[in-house]
């Protein structure tokens, strides 16, 4: 998971790393630079002065605008790579067991394709890269500090490690409360969820008052784990400020004293003085994303549920391998048929011996049960895709006498029986090698029921039904096999 993320932000990563290294020199010479103005101006030598001072300025006019460079570089690819991501997590989805959906709730699934996957992204491409950045340019500036002066070095690097007390002790609760947050908003999604889908269960039965009472302790929880969350995120930043207040004019105390004492020349404490901020800064960035690193590991747990889930083959089937296999599934009502087939778009086709998709698990034409209804006329809908022969479809529709006016109909104001005739016309006139129907006879006539017996059997393709219907369960022509049996692995 990580690694992929990374494959998809590298060159936004790399670039940022790349820059932030090459600072740390040019900080080091900033720092020199600035201890020969002081020197310069002991000396009364202002024509110089105002010369360093300019190469300065030009220099952070560079650095200011290659950092625009570097930055947009680095959001564009970290977006693309966040999207990229959350596409393939969205394509594991699909091929994951239905299982595991069914035992996850809207909420869970909700706070996973949010909150996780951008807490993810964030740790692979800015957590990560700081943590390395940090600890290289501490070290670097570390090195030329003592270099400096060893007095002031060593004291400065003592001194930069107070930062770490309070990451440290805010990385104890941190995650904890991020699972808890998530728990909570994932408990909310789903009270209004069930609350919307149950509206009419909640009216008739008079559990409003219940309801608002679910909903209301559910937010009150939420509020509480908010506030936590807030009291932590000030308390963190206020003990920052301190830190960051203490270190910086402790620094000019310590290099004023140490100077005063005569430990050290004016150029090696103002040296030290200037490269004093970006040395804490350094190590801020390590220290301040120790509590990231709890907070993504439990983001990754989370994730790794739908994101590691292996592909679960509970159906088998054997049948002769060739096309033009008509399987009939067959079983009591509520046996599980309609869930059988969702399963095998879930699952894969290639879960059948015999019956391949050859191009994967989207080679296949679906027809649900219900009837797809849509604001729109057919020929438009024709018009929108290029999986739908229209020569086949025109015969189709003009074997089930489907005339020009219907057509030209928003689908949503035909008959239950004109839909189905519509629905069987797109399914045997797509270029899809697996056709699986549900119900097909649904709403047709015996005229009709002929007609859709006719192109099974005409068909090339291996399709895959569930049906009632006595003609079509009677056919000769159908290899039938018993939800029960192929549950089992028996058929």
């Amino acid at each position: 998971m990580l690694r992929e993320i990374f494959s998809s932000t590298k060159k936004g990563i790399i670039i940022n790393c790349i820059y932030s290294i090459i600072l740390i020199p040019i900080g080091i010479i900033l720092s020199k630079i600035y201890s020969r103005i002081i020197d310069m101006v002991t000396q009364y030598r202002i024509e110089q002065v105002i010369r360093y001072s300019i190469v300065i300025l030009l220099l952070y006019i560079i650095i200011y605008a290659v950092k625009r460079i570097v930055d947009v570089t680095f959001q564009r690819d970290n977006t693309r790579g966040r999207y990229q991501f959350r596409v393939n997590f969205y394509k594991r989805c699909m091929r994951a067991s239905r299982r595991v959906f069914e035992q996850s709730q809207i909420g869970d699934i909700l706070e996973n394709v949010t909150h996780d996957i951008d807490r993810i992204t964030d740790y692979v491409s800015r957590c990560i890269p700081a943590i390395i950045i940090g600890l290289v340019s501490a070290i670097s500036y570390g090195i030329y500090l003592v270099t400096n002066n060893v007095l002031i070095g060593i004291i400065m690097i003592c001194a930069g490690f107070i930062q770490m007390i309070v990451p440290m002790l805010i990385s104890r609760y941190a995650a904890d409360n991020y699972v808890e947050a998530e728990d909570e908003e994932a408990k909310i999604t789903e009270c209004i969820m069930s609350g919307y889908y149950g509206f009419a269960n909640i009216k008739i039965m008079k559990l409003k008052s219940w309801y608002d009472s679910r909903l209301r302790d559910i937010h009150t929880r939420y509020t509480r784990v908010g506030k936590k969350q807030e009291l932590m995120g000030a308390a963190e930043m206020s003990a920052q400020n301190l830190a960051e207040s203490l270190l910086k004019y402790g620094t000019y105390a310590i290099c004023g004293i140490i100077y005063m004492i005569g430990r050290c020349s004016i150029s090696q404490a103002v040296a030290a003085v200037a490269v004093s901020d970006v040395f804490y800064s350094a190590l801020s960035d390590i220290f301040s994303n120790i509590p990231d690193i709890k907070v993504s590991r439990e983001a990754v747990k989370r994730l790794s549920t739908i994101y590691n889930a292996d592909v679960q083959h509970e159906y088998k089937i054997d049948i002769d391998n060739e096309d033009g296999n008509i399987v009939l599934i067959t079983g009591d009502n509520g046996s599980g048929k309609t869930t059988f087939l969702k399963r095998l778009i879930y699952d894969g086709i290639s879960n059948i011996d015999g019956i391949t998709a050859r191009e994967g698990t989207n080679n296949y034409y679906y027809m649900p049960q219900k009837d797809i209804i849509a604001d729109i006329s057919i020929d438009k809908i024709i018009d929108m895709t290029s999986d739908i022969d229209r020569v086949t479809f025109d015969n189709i529709l003009a074997r089930f006498d489907i005339t020009d006016t219907v057509r030209d109909t928003d689908m949503s104001s035909l008959s239950g029986g004109e839909l189905k005739k519509i629905n069987i016309a797109l399914a045997f006139a797509s270029n899809k090698e697996v056709i699986i129907l549900d119900e097909p006879g649904n709403n047709l006539d015996a005229k009709g029921i002929d007609i859709l017996m006719e192109l099974m059997e005409e068909s090339s393709r291996n399709i895959i039904l569930v049906s009632h219907d006595r003609q079509i369960t009677e056919s000769a022509n159908i290899v039938k096999y018993n939800i029960d049996e192929i549950k089992n692995g028996c058929a």
